[in-house]
Order: structure tokens, then C-alpha cells, then sequence
């Protein structure tokens, strides 16, 4: 099982930002959005953790293998492996800004329309890259994201993956 390193941070509420990368272009039913042909690439997926457990318990759930498949991205996760995340502990929902942001950098495209966007008007919070987006660059906008609603720690945690 993938466990998850640096999350003592981040136990309580926030915005997280998953980057998962796909091997091979395959088609994947994703609950009532149907089915999605999905490029092989690199996927950045930003959601909220702002109920009990917060982003640790948000972000071990879609590590866990064993989990019900609820949201979008749970479905992704089944095909894919999780390789980096960053969070912020902030009671402001974050995830349409950081998935904005991140659509923003060079080579990305916003991957489906309304793609973890259900309880919001956003175009969605995932985006697609074909090339690995450089990890330094991507905290870098996540950081420029930040505001007011997030006091007391102000920065983004590299929260890292493994076995």
C-alpha cells in the first residue's frame, strides 16, 4: 500500500492538489460524467478537504485501495499512479483557484469539462499535461493562489508519496 510523507502539517482543513500520471491512453467510466477517454500524460487534480481529518484523511482515502469509489477522481486513481501532491491548511476552498492557476502553466489544458466541478461552476479541477510540469513551478503557482482565508500557516506543503 502507498503510504504518504509530510502530512503531520497537514491534518487539518484544506485545498490539496494531486499529480497523477497515467501510462497508456485507456477510456475510464467516471461515475455520472460517463465515460472519458483519457490521454496518456500527467494529470493535476485539486480538490478540498474541508470536513473532519481534513487533507490527511482526504488525500490517505485516495491512496487507499480498498476505498468505495465516490468522487471523479477516485475513478482516475484506479487507472493511474498518484505521484505528488502539495496542500495548504485553509478554511477558503481553494481548488477552483489552484485548478485555474495550474491551467495556466505552459503545456496544460483543463482535461474534462466539469471533472470534479460538481458541487461548483467552475470548468472543472483537472488538468492535463503531456509532460511532466516541473514540481518547483507548480508550487509556485499554487502559492500565488493563496489568500486571506488562510491564516496562520500561509504556504504550500510538498506532501510526497510512496511505498
Amino acid at each position: 500500500m502507498r503510504t504518504i510523507k509530510g502530512l503531520a502539517l497537514c491534518s487539518e482543513r484544506g485545498t490539496y492538489l494531486l499529480l497523477a500520471r497515467l501510462d497508456q491512453t485507456t477510456e475510464i467510466a467516471i461515475g455520472r460524467l460517463g465515460r472519458v477517454a483519457f490521454a496518456r500524460g500527467w494529470y493535476a487534480y485539486a480538490g478540498s478537504a474541508l470536513g473532519p481529518g481534513g487533507v490527511r484523511a482526504r488525500v490517505a482515502r485516495h491512496l487507499s485501495p480498498t476505498k468505495r469509489l465516490h468522487w471523479h477522481i477516485d475513478y482516475l486513481l484506479e487507472e493511474s499512479e498518484l505521484e505528488q501532491s502539495w496542500a495548504i491548511e485553509c478554511t477558503s476552498r481553494l481548488e477552483c483557484s489552484w485548478a485555474d492557476a495550474v491551467c495556466q502553466m505552459p503545456g496544460a489544458r483543463r482535461a474534462v469539462p466539469g471533472f470534479g466541478a460538481s458541487d461548483c461552476r467552475c470548468p472543472g479541477h483537472l488538468v492535463y499535461f503531456a509532460e511532466r510540469p516541473p514540481d518547483r513551478q507548480i508550487r509556485a503557482v499554487l502559492q500565488a493562489t493563496i489568500d486571506e482565508g488562510c491564516v496562520g500557516q500561509r504556504s504550500v506543503h510538498t506532501l510526497s508519496t510512496g511505498d
